[in-house]
């Protein structure tokens, strides 16, 4: 477990996070005008990027089953790898993925 996401007041690294998040979503509310669904969109993805974040830090099991390329990220021989948080999409197509997990579970068996 991060205890950063658990402790209060939040670590600086997660203010960073939450900030730059926010900063997003101000730069693109000028498109709420002229697309209201896309921005709206925006924002619950922004949400949803916060949570799973959050979530696969505070629950490694549950990141290990429901994220295993951002546990792969952190726990990974190769930290220049594995950049996504809610999907390893653009690690498969930017050829950065790297399947840790399944190097583990092969060197148990």
């Amino acid at each position: 477990m991060d205890l950063h996401y658990a402790r209060k007041p939040r670590h600086k690294t997660i203010w960073k996070e939450i900030i730059g998040l926010s900063v997003l979503a101000l730069v693109h509310a000028p498109l709420f005008l002229v697309a209201p669904v896309f921005y709206g969109t925006l924002l619950l993805l922004l949400v949803r990027y916060f949570y799973i974040h959050k979530k696969s830090h505070l629950n490694v099991g549950w990141a290990k089953q429901n994220v295993p390329w951002h546990w792969d990220h952190h726990m990974g021989k190769n930290q220049d790898a594995n950049w996504g948080v809610t999907t390893d999409m653009w690690d498969l197509i930017m050829k950065t993925r790297i399947k840790h997990l399944e190097d583990l579970k092969n060197e148990e068996k």
